[in-house]
């Protein structure tokens, strides 16, 4: 029965893969998709059991103190570091909650200002040093949902949005203030965005209002704070109502003094690299993979002079086409005679490529036989079995 169960799974997998591939259909299509979902998500529990094994393999070498084990040490010392800065990111700022800093921002930096506020010490700023510099913050991304801030809204429904900003220097940075619409799905929906922007001739607070109706199929509201130019800008005290009936809405973390939550998954599920990681992957792993790629070609050259020995014909074939190729690879060559290159050309485009065909002829073959080997219960292997 331990085996049964695997076998019958292979056999319907193998055979639906099989028969959805010739047979287009909706439901084909529906479980082909499906089954790739369930790939990846065995993929994500197949590279945490490796890790796993990484670790422990290496702990018992340690703990048994076997031969070369300071091997293991240094492994497990670079393994748990690695692990900690990927996923607590020391050093990145904490964000308030319910905003995300826009991946569109170009020359420009946005942080959680907790000096200054409009009544209190906390907003958000946008500063940049160049006169065509743009950032934005929004209650929405791309990264961990967990750390969105949604404004549920009714379609057909009027609103007021209204913001807080403040410019330094006057007459610098243009602050505006943004507002769209998604359906239930997250699809944008196709209108013009509400916009304002903010008079640049004070540096003192003022306020900025958008009047907008949420269109037709609206679920939520996206709110967008941007500024442009050289200089910092700060905003504070969001707010939302319905125009309508004056109903408040509770925006997300309207003054700006939350942090978010559960900032570790929030940096987990970030695709940008934060400093830390960036840092260690650029000048630790980098270097270390170009002194491996280094002694290996010093292997590849000591292999080729091996192998280059005209002993036999094949071998003297072998050494003949490699310094042809070799020649026609580099100006040398031509200075030797100018046929060097095409004679070059033509050995990889024609007896390369055509061994290279007979290769992938011998792969695909042996690749069906497997799979029909796996999908029939001949080849029980990967059971444990022989």
């Amino acid at each position: 029965m331990r085996k049964a169960i695997p076998l019958v799974i292979g056999f319907v997998t193998g055979t639906f893969m099989f028969v959805q591939f010739f047979v287009p259909h909706e439901a084909g299509e529906y479980g082909y998709k499906l089954l790739l979902d369930w790939v990846q998500i065995i993929s994500a529990f197949a590279m945490i059991l490796g890790l796993a094994s990484l670790f422990h393999s290496n702990w018992e070498k340690v703990r048994r103190r076997r031969r070369d084990y300071g091997y293991s040490v240094v492994t497990l010392v670079a393994f748990v570091f690695m692990v900690y800065v990927g996923l607590f990111r020391p050093g990145e700022p904490v964000q308030p909650r319910g905003w995300v800093y826009g991946r569109d921002s170009q020359g420009a930096v946005g942080r959680w200002d907790r000096e200054l506020g409009r009544e209190d010490q906390f907003s958000l700023l946008i500063e940049s040093d160049q006169d065509t510099g743009h950032g934005s913050w929004s209650n929405h991304g791309t990264g961990w949902q967990v750390n969105w801030g949604r404004v549920p809204v009714m379609a057909r429904c009027p609103y007021e949005v209204s913001v807080y900003c403040r410019a330094q220097p006057a007459g610098g940075p243009v602050a505006a203030l943004e507002v769209s619409y998604v359906d239930e799905r997250g699809e944008p929906l196709p209108r013009e965005h509400p916009r304002v922007e903010a008079k640049p001739d004070t540096a003192d607070w003022q306020q900025l209002k958008v009047p907008t109706k949420a269109p037709e199929g609206a679920a939520e509201m996206h709110i967008k704070l941007s500024a442009t130019g050289r200089g910092k800008v700060w905003f504070d005290d969001l707010g939302i109502r319905q125009t309508e009936g004056m109903a408040s809405i509770s925006p997300p973390n309207p003054k700006f003094d939350q942090p978010e939550r559960l900032p570790t998954i929030r940096k987990l599920a970030d695709t940008e690299d934060g400093s830390g990681f960036k840092w260690l992957f650029d000048n630790v792993l980098v270097p270390l993979d170009a002194t491996m790629f280094s002694l290996l070609a010093f292997f590849m050259a000591s292999a080729a002079y091996r192998t280059f020995r005209a002993r036999t014909p094949e071998a003297t074939v072998l050494l003949v086409v490699a310094v042809i190729i070799m020649l026609g690879r580099v100006p040398l060559g031509e200075l030797i005679h100018k046929q060097f290159p095409e004679l070059c050309e033509w050995f990889m485009m024609v007896p390369t490529v055509a061994a290279r065909r007979g290769i992938l002829f011998g792969v695909a073959l042996g690749s069906i036989a497997t799979s029909l080997r796996i999908i029939l219960g001949i080849e029980r292997s990967h059971l444990g079995g022989s």
